[in-house]
């Protein structure tokens, strides 16, 4: 067995018992609430879209994906939700977390076991991939893949961006207007009702980064190279100007080492398959 896989097992082994696994109790509009986390999720139903763009070589060639339904969370995992995650998981704790999981920037922000006073509902940052891996299982859920995550960014329509197809950096978090995150759901939503696809932190996926994937990846439901040493990070930023904001770019950490906690405009939100009812 790899060094990594064994550092994946461990990281995912270090959770304790999560507070129950999501329902799909059907709320308005599409959406349910999971129990694991309290969070609000969005379905994003199946169907192919066209993923990529000719923007840049990692984004090339555009190609049609089909992908199962899914739900996905409305909005980036907040700093009161990691909160309760650290509570329920002392092992994820500034003090206590492997330092093979984390680097010394995670939870940078933090003092101890709390964030900055009144940002309970800022997006959380400084978490590794491991981190964000880990979250999602405690909360009976999981990251999302890249396909998933871009389907869901462009909407029904294919947009560019989570509003459309042209750059309006007012409608996001974005091109250093704030200069630092924002609250989650403070810019309008998506057609499908979710939050923060553009901007505000970019958001870690589950796949492996390979520049090259889309010339050979599987048309249905793809999930990634099967080798590689960085995960894959979508959304854009606060500090992201519109070169990299786009639905379709493509993003990883140089030098690409899954245990980096290094910046405060990364962070996450996660996917739940939609299981059939028999």
């Amino acid at each position: 067995m790899s060094l990594r896989m064994v550092t994946v097992s461990l990281a995912l082994s270090l959770l304790a018992v999560g507070p129950g696994s999501c329902q799909e109790e059907a709320l308005p509009e599409g959406t349910i609430t999971c129990p694991g986390d309290g969070a609000p999720m969005v379905l994003i139903p199946a169907g192919s879209f066209m993923m990529g763009s000719d923007d840049r070589p990692a984004e090339q060639p555009v190609h049609e994906v089909s992908l199962d339904a899914l739900y996905l969370d409305k909005h980036e995992v907040t700093n009161a939700q990691y909160k309760a995650f650290v509570a329920a998981n002392p092992q994820w704790s500034k003090a206590n977390v492997d330092p093979a999981l984390v680097t010394d920037d995670y939870l940078k922000s933090w003092t101890g076991n709390d964030f900055p006073a009144g940002e309970e509902n800022y997006p959380v940052t400084f978490v590794s991939w491991y981190a964000a891996a880990a979250y999602a299982q405690w909360a009976g859920k999981r990251l999302p893949t890249e396909a998933e995550w871009e389907k869901a960014a462009r909407g029904p329509e294919g947009n560019r961006y989570a509003w459309g197809n042209d750059w309006d950096p007012p409608r996001a978090n974005v091109a250093r207007q704030v200069g630092r995150t924002a609250e989650v759901c403070g810019y309008p939503p998506t057609t499908w009702g979710l939050c923060d696809m553009t901007g505000n932190v970019m958001e870690w996926v589950a796949d492996r980064y390979e520049e090259t994937y889309y010339g050979h990846s599987p048309e249905a439901n793809p999930k990634g190279p099967e080798e590689g040493e960085s995960r894959v990070l979508r959304g854009g930023a606060w500090n992201y100007f519109e070169d990299r904001s786009s639905n379709a770019y493509r993003f990883f950490l140089v030098e690409p080492i899954l245990n980096r906690a290094c910046t405060d405009f990364i962070g996450f939100r996660c996917a739940m398959d939609v299981v059939a009812e028999e």
